[in-house]
């Protein structure tokens, strides 16, 4: 079996709870994680070693489903070919 290098990374968004009929009184972090998902997708590094960042959990409050949670929780695994590129998107994601 070949090792390679792998991390876990856990990022929390933090909103502003409200009722779902009051968005505007609200910041979703749901919707913040969304985009945030999409942009850490962006993220290139040398083409030429095998790397990969990708979303493997989301979580929120559990509670009514007519709420704007306050917070979300975002885990990522990162693996590498070796350390070196494992610390590059590092710098993304935290």
């Amino acid at each position: 079996m070949n090792h390679v290098a792998c991390a876990t990374v856990e990022v929390r968004i933090d909103g502003k709870q409200a009722h779902a009929a009051r968005p505007h009184l609200g910041i979703n972090p749901i919707e913040a994680a969304s985009q945030y998902i999409a942009s850490v997708g962006l993220i290139k590094i040398d083409p030429n070693k095998s790397w990969s960042v990708k979303p493997t959990q989301i979580h929120s409050e559990v509670g009514a489903t007519n709420s704007i949670p306050s917070f979300v929780k975002i885990a990522y695994d990162l693996r590498a070919q070796d350390n070196a590129a494992l610390e590059a998107p590092k710098i993304f994601l935290i």
